[in-house]
């Protein structure tokens, strides 16, 4: 399972992608930060 694609993606390439498709979602940048803080803990 380490050998998905999904695990070798930066995060700083996933982060735009997510704020994007949130806000064609009507979702803030916000919302997104607030989702991954929680998500990560941090």
């Amino acid at each position: 399972m380490a050998d998905h694609p999904v695990f070798k993606m930066v995060f700083a390439k996933v982060y735009p992608m997510c704020v994007h498709k949130a806000g064609r979602r009507n979702r803030t940048k916000a919302e997104v930060d607030h989702i991954i803080c929680r998500l990560t803990g941090i």
